[in-house]
């Protein structure tokens, strides 16, 4: 008996092992693909595959340290304190007691965003450190005034001028 819960818990986790890998290697086309200004998402794909082979100290550390926050904050503070609140559900139940359970999935949701944000800064700074951007198209940014999507304004002498 106890062999079969090895081999389950082993298949558990490998399938858990390789799902985190997929799931940090979907983070880094996107950020490459804002870095060369990119159009194929199938050569980003491959070229991050490479790239994650190549240096997987460097792709993979800030991401598994990521990950591990969120365990330790999700499930082992966030699912004792649902714990606590069901023992107390047991015994008599309140709209307190469901208000309750629905922040703790709120503090849980949140914190997921947070760090799903974290996880595409991370692998854009590394991205920065062995992409290199793309140089065919210039940053339209340079020299102009205005946020991405919205009007620009020249900062030249022949146009409209912008006071800094």
């Amino acid at each position: 008996m106890a062999t079969g819960a090895r081999l389950t818990w082993l298949r558990d986790g490998r399938a858990a092992t390789a799902s985190a890998m997929v799931l940090a290697w979907a983070i880094y086309p996107r950020t490459r693909l804002a870095l060369r200004d990119g159009r194929s998402v199938i050569a980003a794909g491959i070229a991050s595959a490479f790239l994650m082979a190549r240096r997987p100290i460097q792709t993979l550390r800030p991401l598994l340290f990521l990950l591990v926050l969120e365990v330790l904050f999700v499930a082992l503070l966030l699912g004792w304190i649902q714990g606590m609140f069901e023992i107390r559900l047991e015994a008599g139940a309140s709209g307190w007691h469901a208000f309750a359970t629905l922040c703790i999935g709120q503090a849980a949701a949140s914190w997921s965003h947070v760090t799903r944000g974290a996880h595409y800064h991370a692998a854009a700074r590394v991205s920065q450190a062995f992409v290199k951007p793309s140089e065919t198209r210039p940053d339209p940014w340079e020299e102009a005034i205005g946020g991405p999507g919205g009007p620009q304004y020249p900062v030249d002498d022949d146009g409209y001028h912008v006071s800094i």
